[in-house]
Protein backbone atom coordinates (compact mmCIF):
# COMPACT_ATOMS: atom_id res chain seq x y z
CA UNK A 1 0.00 0.00 0.00
CA UNK A 2 1.45 3.34 -0.51
CA UNK A 3 1.90 5.70 1.86
CA UNK A 4 -0.75 8.30 0.49
CA UNK A 5 -3.37 5.31 0.39
CA UNK A 6 -2.20 4.11 4.53
CA UNK A 7 -2.32 8.26 5.09
CA UNK A 8 -5.74 8.50 3.56
CA UNK A 9 -7.05 5.37 5.40
CA UNK A 10 -6.01 6.40 8.41
CA UNK A 11 -7.60 10.24 8.25
CA UNK A 12 -10.72 8.78 7.55
CA UNK A 13 -10.65 6.26 9.96
CA UNK A 14 -9.42 9.07 12.31
CA UNK A 15 -12.53 11.21 11.29
CA UNK A 16 -14.93 8.75 12.08
CA UNK A 17 -13.85 7.77 14.76
CA UNK A 18 -13.73 11.60 16.44
CA UNK A 19 -17.30 11.68 14.81
CA UNK A 20 -18.57 8.81 16.95
CA UNK A 21 -16.78 9.25 19.96
CA UNK A 22 -18.40 13.43 20.12
CA UNK A 23 -21.53 11.60 19.75
CA UNK A 24 -21.17 9.34 22.48
CA UNK A 25 -19.80 11.83 24.66
CA UNK A 26 -22.15 14.69 23.78
CA UNK A 27 -25.18 12.16 25.13
CA UNK A 28 -23.29 10.09 27.29
CA UNK A 29 -24.27 10.02 30.94
CA UNK A 30 -22.61 11.12 33.29
CA UNK A 31 -20.17 8.30 34.79
CA UNK A 32 -16.79 6.87 33.60
CA UNK A 33 -18.17 3.61 31.38
CA UNK A 34 -15.48 3.90 29.30
CA UNK A 35 -16.48 0.68 27.24
CA UNK A 36 -19.29 2.11 26.18
CA UNK A 37 -17.13 4.53 24.10
CA UNK A 38 -15.33 1.25 22.11
CA UNK A 39 -19.04 0.09 21.31
CA UNK A 40 -19.78 3.15 19.72
CA UNK A 41 -17.42 2.16 16.73
CA UNK A 42 -19.78 1.02 14.16
CA UNK A 43 -18.19 -2.35 12.89
CA UNK A 44 -17.54 -1.19 9.52
CA UNK A 45 -15.07 1.73 10.98
CA UNK A 46 -13.40 -1.50 12.75
CA UNK A 47 -13.27 -4.02 9.92
CA UNK A 48 -11.79 -1.36 7.58
CA UNK A 49 -9.26 -0.66 10.36
CA UNK A 50 -8.50 -4.24 10.67
CA UNK A 51 -8.34 -4.07 6.80
CA UNK A 52 -5.65 -1.47 6.18
CA UNK A 53 -3.48 -3.14 8.91
CA UNK A 54 -3.91 -6.72 6.80
CA UNK A 55 -3.18 -4.95 3.39
CA UNK A 56 -0.18 -2.98 5.07
CA UNK A 57 1.31 -6.78 6.57
CA UNK A 58 0.68 -8.30 3.36
CA UNK A 59 2.72 -5.82 1.80
CA UNK A 60 5.70 -5.68 4.27
CA UNK A 61 5.88 -9.60 3.91
CA UNK A 62 5.52 -9.86 0.36
CA UNK A 63 8.11 -7.18 -0.13
CA UNK A 64 10.83 -8.55 2.69
CA UNK A 65 10.45 -11.77 0.32
CA UNK A 66 11.20 -10.28 -2.99
CA UNK A 67 14.19 -8.13 -0.97
CA UNK A 68 15.59 -11.40 0.02
CA UNK A 69 15.40 -13.09 -3.49
CA UNK A 70 12.66 -15.45 -2.96
CA UNK A 71 12.06 -16.86 -6.31
CA UNK A 72 8.37 -16.82 -8.34
CA UNK A 73 7.34 -20.14 -7.02
CA UNK A 74 7.89 -18.96 -3.37
CA UNK A 75 6.63 -15.32 -4.12
CA UNK A 76 3.28 -16.64 -5.95
CA UNK A 77 2.81 -18.98 -3.45
CA UNK A 78 2.49 -16.70 -0.54
CA UNK A 79 0.30 -14.10 -2.59
CA UNK A 80 -2.08 -16.86 -3.38
CA UNK A 81 -2.69 -17.30 -0.12
CA UNK A 82 -3.99 -14.04 0.45
CA UNK A 83 -7.64 -12.79 0.12
CA UNK A 84 -7.79 -11.73 -3.66
CA UNK A 85 -9.75 -8.46 -2.35
CA UNK A 86 -6.99 -7.41 0.03
CA UNK A 87 -6.25 -3.33 -0.37
CA UNK A 88 -2.96 -3.96 -1.55
CA UNK A 89 -2.85 -6.94 -4.05
CA UNK A 90 -2.77 -4.21 -6.80
CA UNK A 91 0.73 -3.12 -5.34
CA UNK A 92 1.95 -6.74 -4.40
CA UNK A 93 1.23 -7.33 -8.54
CA UNK A 94 3.09 -4.29 -9.39
CA UNK A 95 6.20 -5.26 -6.82
CA UNK A 96 6.19 -9.22 -8.26
CA UNK A 97 5.90 -7.92 -12.44
CA UNK A 98 8.63 -5.34 -11.73
CA UNK A 99 10.90 -8.22 -10.88
CA UNK A 100 9.73 -10.33 -14.03
CA UNK A 101 7.31 -12.43 -11.63
CA UNK A 102 4.29 -13.24 -13.85
CA UNK A 103 3.58 -16.25 -12.85
CA UNK A 104 4.85 -19.31 -10.17
CA UNK A 105 6.42 -20.51 -13.22
CA UNK A 106 8.58 -17.38 -14.33
CA UNK A 107 12.32 -16.32 -13.48
CA UNK A 108 12.90 -13.15 -11.34
CA UNK A 109 14.64 -10.79 -13.92
CA UNK A 110 15.60 -8.83 -10.52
Amino acid sequence: MTRARLVLAVAVVSVVLVVAFGAVLLNAPAGPPALDLLEAIPPTVESRIQEVVRSDSAERTIRAAIDAGASCAKLFEARNALDPHLLGIETINANLRAIGCYSGSSVRSK
